[in-house]
């Protein structure tokens, strides 16, 4: 099976204590069975101490979190006691994991790093490539014909976002294949559609209201900006286009990425602060409320099928 990553993926590595957006502040932490069997079945101190912060829900075993959904075992320094006082090994898988996500087809499975992570955020927005890098750990499988369709789509985009020098061209290029793709609706019903959604970080309301009272979104046209638009955009189609497997049109996918995008760089371009420090925030503070709740994902990509949908009428 082959394993695929970005070029840069190996870079990645928590930075723990110099994050500003601590991983173990502000999540649901749910704990996968064998985890929660190694922290129940071991006889020790320190197992039982976990047990003690441990809670059983319909949806699974999870810390015991305060009211700010604080990890128990993050400690002042901001670190994991979990990791320094019994090592890597006894993580659950969530935490073991992230940000990192995957991918799996019959041949191969994809991973990369989500936004939502500050440090994986700024690794993508200064990459200077999206290159997929490939290690084959054992004998690989065969793609099925869908398979091998979705590649050959989703490379045509990466060269699209590629040879296309703005933003307006790479929609134009791509709209040559799929002419249903659109941004559906304002930077203003987008915000509004926002505020119905289930809220992950307050904080990141300031950068949503950015969007506010926009009937355009505004573009990029300095080169670093397109960059970063490109980059962001070639994050999003690595990350969903593989939707179209959940029943999608591969319009609706495509839209919701480019929208995605087109948020993220309105916000930045609308913001008092133009930097790349600001971008980086935006980029994680958004990954943080669409990508990382089930339930917004779905609901922004619905909405945006349902225009895709009305066009063919």
């Amino acid at each position: 099976m082959k394993t695929i990553v970005p070029s840069y993926y190996k870079l990645f590595s928590c930075i723990a204590d110099k994050c500003s957006h601590n991983c173990c502040l502000g999540w649901e932490i749910f704990i996968d069975d064998e985890t929660c069997n190694l922290y129940t079945k071991t006889d020790s101190d320190f197992a039982k101490h976990i047990s003690e912060n441990i809670e059983l829900t319909k949806d699974g075993a999870r810390f015991r979190t305060d009211e700010n959904k604080k990890c128990p075992f993050l400690s002042e320094s901001g670190l994991c006691s979990i990791i320094s006082e019994a090592g890597e090994k006894w993580l659950c898988e969530i935490c073991r994991d992230h940000p990192r996500f995957r991918n799996c087809f019959s041949d191969r499975v994809e991973m990369g790093i989500g936004m939502c992570c500050e440090e994986a955020a700024r690794l993508i927005l200064l990459s200077d490539t999206h290159a997929l890098e490939s290690d084959v750990a054992e004998e690989s499988g065969s793609l099925n014909n869908s398979e091998e369709k979705f590649f050959a789509q989703r490379e045509w985009l990466f060269k699209c976002i590629d040879e296309e020098n703005t933003p307006e061209n790479i929609i134009k290029s791509i709209k040559t294949k799929y002419p249903l793709v659109s941004l559906c609706e304002s930077p203003a019903y987008w915000y509004e559609f926002s505020e119905k959604l289930e809220c992950m970080d307050k904080s990141g309301k300031k950068y949503f209201e950015l969007m506010k009272d926009w009937s355009e979104f505004e573009t990029p046209v300095e080169e670093n900006d397109i960059k970063s638009y490109k980059n962001i955009l070639s994050y999003y189609i690595y990350r969903h286009f593989p939707k179209v497997f959940e029943g999608y049109l591969p319009e609706t996918c495509i839209s919701f990425c480019l929208l995605c995008t087109s948020c993220i760089m309105h916000m930045s371009l609308k913001s008092a602060n133009k930097s790349f420090e600001t971008l980086c925030d935006i980029s994680r503070v958004f990954s943080s409320e669409i990508e990382y709740s089930s339930e917004n994902t779905e609901d922004m990509i619905d909405e945006i099928d349902f225009c895709v949908h009305s066009s063919y009428i």
